[in-house]
């Protein structure tokens, strides 16, 4: 390591440290006592590491562009040696021109975010909030799932601790300046599609989902229905979904458990071909286990028919918006509106779906044959066939709402007096 740099993808904040109260220990007293100190979040490595002032004093002198040798770096900073600025280059705070290993990767995931003109601000939300193997499921609840279940204690529990929720609907006060809008009811084509679309969690497991079905979820929901050259080499597509700048980053790898004609496991959705190309086999119990783990322990997941793991080309969207903060809340958006495609398409088909951010976006990188600096998993959507048991916490029974005609009271709708 003969040169460094700063990362450009670096940021600093003050947070409490705990230490031991030296003075209490005078008065026989073992406690601790918190101090502010600096912390560096470093992209490159997705953690978190507190660094002392000299540290900082160097990383503040040094250009994340120009070159600086080591010997300049430890001349102009004498409190510091070789080994600790080795060790902040393996943080991610530094980045060196090592040739190999753990230094080599991290510059290399530097030069690409660089490239692929990530916005700061986003790479930080991006990076720094993506789940590894967390656990979101309560046994209790799984066990009891087979029967009535009801949530009435967790409710309890949580007003207990919280107080009561915001409510429901939001009041201006400017009661004065209403105005009553008809009630225009409509019951047929999208408006009825939009009275049954519904998320659904508990699915017919004894039944398999129709290849056929599938073929038109992914294609209505996911396919390309027209294109557009605009220049040589640049063109946009059309999907069944709005997208920004018409760039339509979202791919879409199903993970199939129990369909019709195609074995269980892993597999990517080819939008050019409309085809699946499959990347690894799976029994049906570890194409389970793989539901859930992506899930992050919701256990449903493993009892649906298909889950679509919906990821994002950063890249191509950045392309167009280079370094713009906010660009990443679009993809995001994308992602959103072909899951309300994916739930009215379910509905038309009869089909169940459910939709979930709540995912282990590491395993899930681990498990794809992508560069997760490049493209990363952002949803899950669960589809097949819904089952028809008893209401219960999973698939909830909404009772009917009409404004003006009908009070909630006490949780309970009640018609007006």
């Amino acid at each position: 390591m003969e040169r460094i740099r700063r990362s450009a993808f670096l940021f600093f904040y003050i947070a409490e440290r705990p230490f031991l109260d030296i003075e209490g220990l005078f008065e026989n007293r073992v406690a601790l006592r918190k101090y502010p100190g600096l912390h560096a979040v470093s992209i490159l490595r997705r953690e978190v590491y507190p660094i002392q002032d000299d540290e900082f004093a160097l990383l503040q002198s040094l250009s994340p562009e120009e070159w600086t040798t080591v010997a300049t770096a430890l001349e102009q900073n004498p409190g510091l040696t070789g080994d600790r600025l080795h060790e902040l280059a393996c943080k991610g705070l530094l980045l060196s021109d090592d040739g190999e290993g753990l230094l080599s990767e991290l510059r290399r995931r530097e030069d690409r975010l660089s490239a692929d003109r990530w916005p700061l601000f986003d790479a930080l939300y991006h990076f720094m909030t993506r789940r590894e193997n967390a656990n979101w499921n309560d046994p209790c609840r799984e066990e009891s799932f087979e029967t009535r279940v009801t949530i009435e204690e967790t409710v309890y529990d949580m007003v207990a601790q919280r107080g009561k929720p915001p409510p429901a609907f939001k009041e201006t006060g400017a009661l004065s300046n209403t105005v009553e809008l008809s009630l225009v009811e409509r019951h047929d084509g999208l408006y009825e599609l939009l009275r049954r679309r519904k998320t659904t969690r508990v699915f017919d497991t004894k039944s398999a989902m129709g290849l056929d079905q599938l073929a038109a979820v992914l294609y209505y929901v996911f396919g390309c229905h027209g294109y557009l050259p605009l220049a040589k080499d640049v063109m946009v597509i059309k999907r069944t979904s709005p997208s920004a700048g018409c760039m339509h980053p979202t791919e879409v790898y199903p993970l199939i458990l129990n369909v019709n004609g195609l074995q269980p496991g892993l597999y990517h959705y080819s939008v050019e071909h409309h085809a699946l190309s499959r990347l690894e086999g799976l029994s049906c119990e570890q194409a389970r286990d793989w539901a859930v783990e992506f899930s992050a322990g919701q256990f449903y997941a493993g009892r649906t028919h298909v889950l679509l793991i919906m990821t994002s080309r950063f890249y191509r969207t950045f392309w167009k918006y280079p370094g713009q903060a906010g660009a990443y809340g679009v993809l995001l958006m994308d992602a959103a509106h072909l899951s309300q495609t994916l739930y009215l398409v379910c509905a038309e088909l009869g089909l169940g779906c459910f939709f979930t951010a709540a995912i282990n976006a590491v395993n899930i990188a681990k498990r794809l044959p992508i560069d997760s600096d490049q493209e990363g998993a952002l949803a899950i959507c669960g589809c097949g066939i819904p089952s028809r048991p008893e209401a219960n916490e999973l698939d909830p029974r909404f009772l009917p709402y009409v404004p003006r005609t009908t009070r909630i009271q006490g949780g309970e709708p009640r018609n007006a007096v």
